[in-house]
């Protein structure tokens, strides 16, 4: 059995304290993967997806296996003191499967 497909849709909706909202469509933030191997020795895929921002750069880093996605995390060049971003208008979907955010309690 082959890898899914990951597909991004959508926009990211950016906040900063000291300028105003603003958004980046989901076809203006570059994707790339490697390969990898986990704990166990299984093989896994590495999407990096960046965009340079108004101020500062998003960077997420998603995790899968064949199967699913494993996680998905801020990555380490995600910079932007005071810059933070809302994920709920931004669609990961891997194969068929939409990935479903799990949004903190307010």
């Amino acid at each position: 059995m082959g890898y899914k497909q990951l597909s991004i849709d959508g926009t990211v909706q950016f906040h900063h304290r000291s300028s105003s909202n603003y958004q980046i469509a989901a076809e203006d933030i570059q994707m790339d993967f490697s390969k990898a191997q986990d704990d166990y020795g299984q093989v896994i895929l590495i999407h990096e997806l960046q965009c340079p921002l108004k101020i500062g750069h998003f960077h997420l880093v998603i995790t899968t296996d064949k199967e699913r996605i494993i996680s998905v995390e801020c990555g380490n060049h995600a910079l932007g003191d005071g810059l933070y971003y809302d994920l709920e208008l931004f669609v990961i979907r891997y194969g068929k499967h939409k990935f479903i955010y799990q949004l903190p309690d307010a």
